[in-house]
């Protein structure tokens, strides 16, 4: 997926983020072993009426070789 079209099929209607109060960021690796590529991606939920919603934030192609630290860290400060 590219990250236009994850955005704009999991970020929800316009002003919901903006009226919650409180959100948890959360961070995800993952590895299609067909097409052998990597993905990093960034996730937020939150609660709303009391039910927990998520929104993906950003989902983007982890192209570096290995997956330390530095390299994990310097694909979400792209994100």
């Amino acid at each position: 997926f590219s990250r236009d079209a994850v955005r704009h099929k999991s970020i929800p209607a316009s002003g919901t983020c903006f009226t919650v109060c409180q959100i948890s960021l959360n961070t995800d690796m993952w590895t299609d072993d067909q097409a052998k590529r990597s993905y990093v991606d960034v996730t937020a939920f939150y609660m709303e009426n009391f039910q927990l919603k998520h929104a993906i934030i950003a989902c983007k192609q982890f192209t570096a070789e290995r997956h330390t630290a530095a390299n994990i860290s310097s694909a979400l400060e792209d994100v």
